[in-house]
């Protein structure tokens, strides 16, 4: 089951329809399924993407909306108009001989939309902004959530949405080592507080999961330099007015090359997936972070494995599953990777 490094977007409609988005030298595509007739359609939408930056999502009307950066130096609106096309529409546009945009985000609530984003000035590398674009139904806001350090590699940040309040999670590097931060908006203010720093273990750091659940708890994972080797790391804790409380931080892999740790939560129990030595791996939890499974490996089959990010409308998903991301085989047998049934006592 050999890992590949790629990500694409699945979005699942109320209706059971999946619609796949890829990008294909550059141009975003896309792969319909209809549940009603198993019809099979493709289509592409835009094209010149910068590197893998855009952002697909989907509204409770099953209305399809994104943001994608182009190599024009255009970041551009995509929706779904009255026919159920996508179109697209430039937002705004920037100097690309001055300034370098990374991980564009989108989401909507009603009638307001957040926009995020890093940017950097090419004469100022390794420091870069978090930039916030604020629509409130009348106006926009723009906000610099914070500068970072980050080099040699960017890791995205992770936004994480709960009861319609936006929070940030990225790293920044302090003394040579990266460090978890929130930020939370302040929907009354229109600003973003200032950022806390979550971590502080003086490692490394690389890939970054977030998921939020049920208990107010913020379940929080990465790969972290041990030894010269990568090891998953979780932690949990709960955002309060007066600041993050946290638990202790676990290592839950043995010191490999463990990457991409990702967090889903599936009924009361929560996984943590990961690649290592170009396999999947996963550990799991019946006590909300408290105690870990020993990792096993999944050995289903010999399918290439890319990860997905998964949005779904679907009234079973939204009721079993909760998830940003997940690994799953390659197109045409599309199908999660990394989780099975668990017998709930056997812990």
């Amino acid at each position: 089951m050999p890992f590949i490094n790629r990500i694409e977007t699945i979005i699942k409609k109320s209706n059971e329809d999946i619609i796949v988005f890829h990008l294909n030298n550059q141009n975003l595509c896309t792969k319909e399924f209809k549940y009603s007739n198993k019809a099979i359609s493709e289509e592409k939408i835009l094209k010149n993407i910068v590197n893998n930056d855009y952002c697909i999502k989907i509204d409770s009307n099953d209305k399809i909306y994104g943001i994608a950066n182009c190599e024009n130096g255009e970041v551009v609106y995509l929706y779904t108009d009255d026919y159920g096309n996508i179109l697209s529409k430039k937002l705004f546009e920037y100097d690309k001989k001055k300034y370098i945009i990374n991980n564009p985000y989108i989401k909507k609530y009603e009638d307001t939309i957040h926009i995020l984003y890093y940017i950097q000035s090419i004469d100022n590398k390794g420091i870069w902004s978090i930039f916030n674009h604020y629509y409130d139904g009348e106006k926009w806001t723009e906000n610099n959530i914070d500068n970072i350090t980050a080099y040699p590699v960017l890791n995205p940040f992770v936004v994480n949405e709960k009861d319609n309040n936006i929070n940030i999670f990225y790293f920044n590097k302090i003394n040579g080592s990266e460090e978890i931060f929130l930020s939370k908006f302040n929907p009354i203010s229109k600003l973003w507080n200032a950022p806390i720093q979550i971590t502080n273990t003086s490692n490394k750091k690389i890939y970054l999961s977030v998921l939020s659940d049920e208990m107010n708890l913020y379940n929080i994972t990465w790969s972290e330099f041990i030894n010269e080797n990568l090891v998953v790391r979780y932690m949990n804790g709960q955002l309060k007015e007066d600041g993050f409380y946290s638990n202790n931080v676990l290592s839950l892999s043995e010191q490999s090359n463990c990457s991409f740790p990702t967090l889903i939560k599936i009924d009361k129990i929560l996984w943590n997936i990961w690649t290592q030595m170009d396999r999947i791996y996963s550990s799991y939890s019946l006590d909300y972070g408290k105690t870990w499974s020993i990792p096993n490996e999944d050995d289903r089959g010999t399918e290439n494995i890319i990860r997905y990010k998964f949005i779904s409308n679907s009234e079973n998903d939204v009721r079993e599953y909760k998830l940003d991301t997940a690994f799953g085989t390659y197109y045409p047998s599309i199908s999660f990777v990394g989780f099975q049934s668990v017998v709930k006592d056997s812990c």
